[in-house]
């Protein structure tokens, strides 16, 4: 675990992922097993980022467009089924559910909204992610021109329980709710 350890700062992704897979082979320890799936998630970060190089470089060539978009898939469908194995280990623990929700959101489809919308009516009851989580439900509400009433509503109780609308997450509220009256 310590090689691994020291691997992962050293951003040796698949080298530390295997140290972390050897070591919860042996231990059985579910922190080795969550930190094999942050060294894949690192990893996948890591790769995206190289890819919006070669983007930036080869002035925005398709194939490198591709490669992106299919390296942000893999991304995300990993990181929904990190985090869906996850949330039955800690329960209790909204801030995994309301990530669990933006990767769900950021995968798009009407499922995956689905999926999203339920997280994150279950995140508002945490007063740390409130504004966050009626923000959020609010973006998966203004995926549906049937719901964008739904949408606002989610727009307005947020920044009814924000301090004040000078904070980004209070612009970027009221530039939602203008797009919606558009």
């Amino acid at each position: 675990a310590a090689l691994g350890e020291a691997l992962y700062k050293a951003q040796r992704y698949r080298e530390a992922e295997e140290h972390f897979r050897e070591a919860f082979r042996i231990t059985k320890k579910f922190s080795m097993r969550e930190k094999m799936g942050d060294t894949r998630l690192r990893l996948f970060e890591s790769m995206e980022r190289k890819a919006e190089k070669a983007i930036e470089e080869s002035g925005k060539a398709p194939d490198a467009v591709a490669k992106l978009r299919d390296i942000k898939e893999k991304r995300l469908e990993f990181s929904i089924k990190e985090y869906t194995f996850r949330r039955p280990q800690h329960p209790p623990d909204l801030k995994l559910a309301f990530q669990l929700g933006q990767y769900h959101f950021e995968a798009g489809g009407p499922e995956n909204i689905q999926s999203a919308i339920k997280l994150f009516q279950q995140t508002i009851s945490n007063s740390a992610l409130k504004v966050r989580s009626q923000y959020m439900l609010g973006k998966c509400f203004a995926q549906n021109p049937k719901t964008l009433d739904m949408a606002a509503e989610q727009y307005e109780s947020a920044l009814a329980g924000m301090d004040g609308i000078a904070s980004d997450m209070g612009k970027d509220l009221t530039y939602a709710l203008a797009e919606i009256d558009e």
